[in-house]
């Protein structure tokens, strides 16, 4: 089980190990390649790349790495200008520039005129509030898969959708069969869960480096946006709990 050992720092320097052992393997003759490429953080506080071969590849003749650290500061009509001004030609132009999961893209309204901007304190997501990552207080029939604080950094989102889904749509039949029209969970049972969500951040590897899970990557606040503790976890609190979720959701007709 590598949940565990992610989060203890010792255990956690021994998987980093293996890894700085494959950089070595792929890449001897070169020092100061090996340390532009060595990560300077612990083991999975970011994205993990698996992939045979990735190291070995900046060893090929055609391949090189560029460390600018001011990065890239001007496309020319051949190619990129780097902060140190060196030029290089290029035929193309791959923009790996990531992406904002922490904005409410577009408006979106409960009752009583109240946006979900509004709800989770701006369009920044400076706190998302739901249960389980899928309801929202004020928010009725609003059904999120994969939504805040329903995921770790680890689990595989297929499964989690699958799951969500089933679990959506076992509530919907529940309504269609009670003759109702409308769910959405208490405000008790949301303020709970946002609670029991940022508690699992205690302690956790994703917290030890700048990454886009906190939102730290541009020295803002932290942000709470994630379940991290295990995927078994969740389930036993949200979509598998036991006695069911029904006394937390509000029904109306």
């Amino acid at each position: 089980n590598i949940f565990p050992k992610l989060h203890d720092p010792a255990q956690n320097e021994e998987l980093k190990a293996e890894v700085l052992d494959i950089i070595r393997r792929e890449i001897p003759d070169n020092a100061e390649l090996r340390k532009q490429l060595t990560p300077d953080y612990p083991f999975w506080c970011k994205r993990v790349l698996f992939i045979d071969g990735y190291y070995s590849t900046f060893n090929k003749p055609n391949v090189s790495l560029v460390a600018d650290p001011g990065g890239v500061v001007e496309e020319t009509s051949a190619g990129v200008k780097v902060a140190s001004g060196a030029t290089y030609e290029l035929d193309a132009i791959i923009y790996a520039t990531g992406f904002d999961p922490l904005r409410v893209a577009f408006p979106v309204v409960g009752r009583h005129g109240r946006t979900l901007a509004e709800h989770w304190g701006g369009d920044e997501l400076h706190r998302p509030r739901t249960l389980f990552g899928i309801h929202v207080s004020g928010f009725p029939n609003l059904h999120f898969i994969l939504g805040p604080q329903a995921s770790n950094p680890l689990t595989n989102v297929t499964v989690i959708s699958e799951d969500q889904a089933r679990y959506v749509a076992a509530l919907i039949r529940h309504m269609r069969d009670a003759g109702l029209g409308a769910v959405e969970p208490s405000s008790e049972a949301e303020e709970e869960w946002v609670r029991r969500s940022e508690k699992t951040v205690e302690g956790k590897v994703w917290t030890r480096c700048s990454n886009w899970y906190l939102k730290t990557s541009d020295g803002g606040e932290p942000f709470y946006g994630l379940w991290m503790e295990t995927y078994a976890e969740y389930l036993r609190a949200a979509l598998k709990r036991e006695g069911g979720a029904e006394e937390l959701l509000k029904f109306s007709a």
